[in-house]
């Protein structure tokens, strides 16, 4: 599966860690980040309920 930009709530990705877009643009010190050890799907963030996510 090649790596995407930008991916959604609801997206089923592979084992990885995903930070929140909104969370990583604000100035938070803590921002949302979900970590998968295999496939999942991703949720909305759990710091700021927002729905879009990136893998650094």
């Amino acid at each position: 599966m090649a790596d995407k930009l930008v991916y959604k709530q609801g997206d089923t990705v592979p084992a990885g860690i995903y930070i929140c877009i909104q969370c990583s643009q604000t100035q938070n010190t803590n921002p949302g980040f979900v970590t998968y050890d295999c496939t999942s799907k991703l949720p909305a963030c759990p710091i700021c309920g927002h729905t879009k996510w990136i893998k650094p």
